[in-house]
């Protein structure tokens, strides 16, 4: 099957530029030419990866390697492994992480297509999804979870009228085949620089065609839209979707793919249903898009290619305000992929086309978090103690709280794991109760008559 090449290429509270940094941190995989993609955070301290190579992108194996990356300490070392068990012409084609230990991944070869799993941190895979030469579709190229037992595995389609679909409801133990997504167009196929946004029991994905298919109950039934209605060129798909919650989302093109007015954002406020051209000031990067989990604030980035007539697009820059204005972090690192779990876990990745060579990831260090004046004095009143809490319980106070003021807390990924009402003056403390939930970072956000104030709290 042969796809549009793009380039592999996600949202955080304000950043101060006078603080924020990137920080390099080398991946050696078993080839200077592998970089790191499908990138993604779980926590501060845990991230996976794998080797992609795009000096191969016209060689019979493509793109794709057989090695994953893991770090553990906060990208302080990074840990390579291939993994066993593949053909010699089977490479991995994504990868999906959901903790320090456990991550899965999709590979493609010439007879077959796997979903494999591992628990131990990548030392053995087992298989849980093999379609072979036989089945018409076989290419999986994604694999997300709703929660703890829900999820789904998404693939082009070779000789097919959908994208492949397969739905879980245990876990990934067993896989059923789903044929509810809307049928494709010519040459349709999933984008391969744009993950899919989840929020809730919510997936939104996008295709080369610039088109959104969505789902509002994991996957069982879907909806299309058109990003680009009318549209007299082909972008190949947005790079990134990302999503505030599940009405509120963007979509980002990149400059390369045949704008010419400077607007490559769109906007919905209908959960995908419709987009529209997305008015906006300042630095917007157009290689990728991410919303940091919990905090309702995006963060783009963007790379210089050695391309003649190609703008320059190196550097960062974040959103408070949900895409309308866009303040610079710095505009001279190179950055393609982007992922995020929280303001103390976003990374990214890229890959030199000059010397042929990967620039491994950086993480971005040394994090303010400003609030927006009308909010200051009352996000000073926020307290959350003790945090770390060591059994998930704290204590919350601050002034001035009504009657019936809301109280979410969000994990990493951005789910809501908890909603309750503030009695207010009544009830001076708050005592919220994380003792259910795992170990990690969540966001706690308590609406008042300004907006909504919001705390990071740790569960150790």
């Amino acid at each position: 099957m042969k796809k549009p090449f793009l380039f592999l290429c996600a949202s955080l509270l304000g950043l101060s530029t006078s603080h924020a940094q990137w920080v390099s941190q080398p991946v050696a995989f078993s080839s200077t030419t592998y970089y790191p993609a499908s990138l993604q955070a779980v926590d501060a301290s845990a991230a996976w990866a794998v080797g992609s190579n795009p000096s191969g992108l016209f060689t019979p194996q493509g793109i794709g390697t057989q090695e994953v990356a893991r770090t553990i300490n906060g990208g302080s070392a990074w840990q390579t492994r291939t993994v066993p068990g593949l053909a010699a012409d089977e490479v991995l084609t994504s990868l999906t992480a959901q903790s320090a230990a456990a991550a899965w991944v999709t590979t493609i070869g010439s007879t077959r297509s796997q979903l494999l799993r591992t628990t131990d941190g990548g030392t053995t895979w087992q298989p849980m999804l093999t379609l072979t030469s036989a089945t018409a579709d076989r290419s999986l190229n994604y694999v997300g979870f709703f929660d703890a037992t829900h999820g789904l595995c998404l693939g082009d389609a070779d000789n097919g009228d959908r994208l492949v679909l397969y739905l879980t409801a245990d876990g990934g133990a067993t896989w059923t085949a789903n044929r509810s997504l809307p049928l494709l167009t010519d040459d349709e196929y999933l984008t391969s620089v744009s993950r899919p946004a989840v929020v809730g029991n919510n997936i939104w994905v996008s295709t080369t065609a610039s088109r959104v298919f969505h789902s509002t109950d994991r996957g069982l039934t879907w909806s299309v839209s058109e990003v680009l209605s009318g549209a007299t060129f082909t972008p190949n798909g947005p790079r990134a979707l990302a999503f505030a919650d599940a009405q509120h989302g963007l979509a980002l093109f990149s400059r390369t793919d045949g704008f010419t007015d400077n607007a490559p954002l769109y906007q919905t406020s209908d959960g995908g249903a419709t987009w529209q051209t997305a008015a906006f000031s300042g630095p917007l990067h157009g290689g990728n898009l991410v919303l940091v989990p919990g905090t309702g604030n995006y963060l783009s980035v963007g790379e210089n290619l050695p391309v003649p007539g190609v703008p320059t697009d190196a550097g960062s820059s974040y959103s408070r305000d949900g895409g309308a204005t866009w303040t610079a972090l710095e505009n001279t690192e190179n950055h393609q992929l982007l992922t995020a779990a929280g303001p103390l876990a976003v990374w990214s990745s890229s890959y030199d086309f000059l010397t042929g060579h990967s620039n491994g990831v950086r993480k971005l260090t040394s994090l303010a978090l400003p609030v927006r004046a009308a909010h200051s004095a009352q996000q000073n009143r926020l307290q959350a103690y003790p945090n770390p809490s060591p059994d998930g319980r704290f204590t919350l106070e601050a002034a001035g709280i009504t009657a019936g003021t809301s109280i979410q807390v969000f994990d990493r990924l951005g789910r809501e794991v908890s909603h309750d009402t503030w009695a207010g003056a009544a009830q001076p403390r708050y005592t919220l109760r994380l003792d259910g939930q795992p170990r990690g970072l969540y966001t706690v956000q308590v609406g008042t008559g300004a907006g909504a104030v919001r705390q990071t709290i740790s569960v150790q």
